[in-house]
């Protein structure tokens, strides 16, 4: 049942019991950099990382919480607990849990969870945990470096991916210099990110479960999901791509796949499952069925009717 505060037993998403969650200290990391200006940081501004729709509306209510911190000062009671129904414990997935009630009015969206483990493995059974940062999607950390879900310390949301490899993120129960722990933004190092849980936001497209957790391309199965890809003119072609290929052309190329319906992780490294979308794609378009992307291929993407 849900509870409210006391000895009532806190059931989540999986419908499972949850004990007390452990309390870690969720403050900046070596490699994180410098903490951002908390006053500049807004959503992201048109362009490749826009957060639109439902990502957006989830990113403006956690951002606009920015600066709530626990009253009293290292008690883990603030506004997010009492909502929830458990107070006085770490928070930071009942924080992320809340941003989602406040947007959807139910815990459908982001989910209920006290608990950052079992949060990531609903994601998972869901085959929404993927590697990929999404703005508005929740982004799980483990300080000790490592990737698997049952190590999972920490829960945020993903503000934007940054061009110098690290996340710029939202998180409670976290602190910042001279500041104690609250609802805070910060830029973190991909070293200590384990995966994120993909909302369903509207027009996204759902990952397989094999998609979602097969890291770098090497071992999902390409299949097709829900286009979404508008058809208009082609970027700048970026060079000949072909397995073993990496980089920012790479990249563009599997998001614009994903984009037209093909389900695929896109980490900019054009392994064996890149490989095998692009020779469907390109079976699909009735052009040269050899995995390259030159210049007719990278053309179609974008011109042709997704079908």
């Amino acid at each position: 049942m849900t509870s409210t505060e006391g000895t009532d037993v806190h059931t989540n998403s999986l419908g499972e019991p949850e004990d007390e969650p452990v309390q870690t200290d969720n403050g900046p990391k070596e490699g994180d950099g410098e903490v951002p200006d908390q006053d500049a940081v807004e959503l992201p501004s048109p362009g490749e990382h826009e957060a639109a729709g439902l990502a957006g509306a989830v990113l403006a209510e956690a951002l606009r919480h920015r600066g709530t911190i626990e009253d009293p000062v290292g008690s883990n009671r603030q506004p997010f607990g009492a909502q929830y129904g458990w107070n006085g414990v770490a928070w930071c997935n009942i924080f992320v849990s809340r941003v989602g009630f406040g947007v959807a009015g139910d815990y459908d969206l982001l989910g209920k969870f006290a608990s950052t483990v079992a949060c990531a493995r609903w994601w998972d059974g869901q085959g929404r945990f993927g590697h990929e940062p999404r703005p508005g999607a929740a982004v799980f950390f483990d300080w000790d470096g490592g990737r698997r879900i049952d190590a999972i310390d920490h829960i945020g949301l993903v503000v934007e991916p940054l061009a110098n490899g690290r996340v710029r993120t939202i998180e409670g129960n976290a602190a910042i210099p001279g500041k104690s722990d609250g609802v805070w933004v910060h830029d973190r190092s991909t070293r200590f990110i384990v995966g994120y849980g993909y909302p369903a936001y509207s027009g996204a497209v759902p990952l397989t479960k094999a998609a979602a957790t097969q890291g770098r391309g090497d071992a999902a199965t390409a299949s097709r999901g829900t286009a979404r890809a508008p058809v208009g003119t082609p970027p700048p072609f970026p060079g000949l791509m072909r397995k073993g290929s990496t980089g920012p052309g790479v990249l563009a190329l599997q998001r614009r796949l994903v984009q037209r319906g093909w389900e695929l992780d896109a980490d900019g490294e054009f392994g064996p499952v890149t490989d095998r979308v692009v020779r469907g794609f390109q079976q699909d378009k009735g052009l040269e069925v050899d995995g390259e992307v030159g210049p007719r291929t990278w053309s179609a993407l974008w011109t042709t009717p997704v079908t």
